[in-house]
């Protein structure tokens, strides 16, 4: 109750147009989908009377409203996240049940500065923002499903694009691997997270893995790795590249030979600069310096081009001179456990999970590639060993439960 009488004031408070602007522009600003400048160049003003109100649940109206006033001052990328966010009534239900909450509990005070109670509005909501993305993982432990024996390395846990260590997905499966595998689990976080999986070079995130992993003494005999969706090409940098010994790599998800299309940005102010540069020239000094997808876009119209300009993949694959240190460093893996997802939206084509990719104009499995036929990677033997090993989970990118893991994965890492 306390939480629609404090919405229900907000909004009648804000006498004049610019002041429930100012409350929207600062639930734009606090969720990061537009920097604390851009306002500065929309004097754009929406009322607030443009629809009827749903006082039984003010804030859709109120993020309704920040959605319109997106679209009318060209905030393009802000604008689709907001509808797809909508879009998504459970989430979005989720994200309504913690703001209720954190107004009933006195955790979000009223502000006579609507602008900074927007932002407060703003902190809270960006995390289930981030949940519409196929690439940020949405797990819940619930201790149904617990092993009974334990593992033998800890556990590093690298996340997806726009994700975050501290977001309510991996927090839940760091926990949920901790306690069944038995040993140390940390999800190893780059950067600020969300925002450097998209703002740094992919080359620099790997590097920056290596060093967080050097730095933990739990790691220092060993480690097996889990990386989700991009993550799983960090796993693999750290085994060929990093100098440590790791044991058991599971990625899921992952575009081990590239990605055919750019992933599109939409949850950053950062976004629609992304969107607009990434899609001219993918390829371009400014793209492969200073944005992470590119890292790992593989033209399969102009291959020559990918081996010239690609700034991570093309030299994690030996594709462009062979590193007889990195095939080494696969061949010596216990399990390398490559899950692939039927409907995956995020990756293109799918079969790159498992390490198949264009050839001739088709997409071919990963014993008809160039480089497992080359064997540039060690595959042949991991193969011939019966240590590689492939998954298939139905449905959309990262959309897997407690069960289909305790099932189909564990098992490799309790190994």
């Amino acid at each position: 109750m306390k939480a629609i009488l404090i919405c229900c004031l907000l909004i009648l408070v804000a006498s004049h147009e610019s002041d429930y602007q100012n409350l929207l522009y600062g639930i734009l600003q606090g969720s990061e989908l537009i920097t604390p400048i851009t306002p500065l160049n929309c004097k754009t003003l929406i009322s607030r009377f443009q629809k009827p109100y749903l006082f039984d649940r003010p804030w859709k109206k109120v993020i309704s409203d920040t959605s319109v006033l997106s679209e009318t001052c060209g905030f393009n990328a802000a604008y689709e996240t907001l509808q797809g966010f909508m879009q998504f009534p459970q989430i979005f239900e989720k994200f309504l049940i913690k703001l209720d909450d954190s107004i009933e509990n006195d955790r979000l005070f009223p502000e006579s500065n609507l602008q900074k109670y927007g932002i407060s509005v703003g902190m809270i909501m960006k995390p289930f923002l981030a949940l519409v993305i196929p690439t940020v993982l949405d797990f819940e432990f619930s201790n149904k499903f617990m092993s009974l024996k334990s593992g033998k390395h800890p556990i590093a846990i690298f996340h997806g694009l726009g994700d975050s260590c501290y977001y309510s997905g991996n927090i839940e499966f760091t926990e949920y691997i901790r306690k069944n595998v038995g040993t140390y689990t940390k999800c190893v976080e780059i950067g600020d997270g969300s925002n450097s999986s998209w703002l740094e070079p992919f080359q620099s995130q790997a590097i920056q893995a290596c060093e967080r992993i050097k730095e933990e003494t739990e790691y220092s005999n060993g480690l097996s790795i889990i990386g989700l969706s991009q993550g799983g090409l960090i796993a693999r940098y750290i085994a060929e590249a990093c100098g440590v010994p790791v044991h058991v790599i599971v990625t899921i998800g992952t575009p081990h030979m590239g990605v055919a299309t750019m992933p599109y940005c939409l949850n950053g102010f950062y976004c629609d600069v992304i969107n607009d540069v990434t899609s001219k020239d993918a390829y371009g000094l400014f793209s492969q310096s200073n944005i992470g997808p590119p890292g790992y876009f593989n033209d399969p119209n102009n291959y020559e081009s990918y081996l010239e300009n690609s700034s991570f993949l093309a030299d994690l694959n030996n594709e462009k001179f062979i590193n007889t240190t990195f095939i080494e460093k696969m061949q010596s893996l216990n399990h390398l456990v490559l899950i692939k997802f039927t409907e995956d939206s995020a990756i293109s084509p799918i079969e790159s999970a498992w390490f198949g990719y264009f050839e001739g104009g088709n997409v071919v499995p990963f014993n008809q590639t160039k480089s497992y036929l080359k064997n540039t990677l060690g595959l042949q033997q991991l193969y011939s060993e019966n240590k590689l090993h492939f998954i298939e989970i139905e449905g959309e990118h990262l959309n897997f439960n407690e069960e289909e893991f305790t099932e189909l994965i564990l098992p490799y890492l309790l190994d």
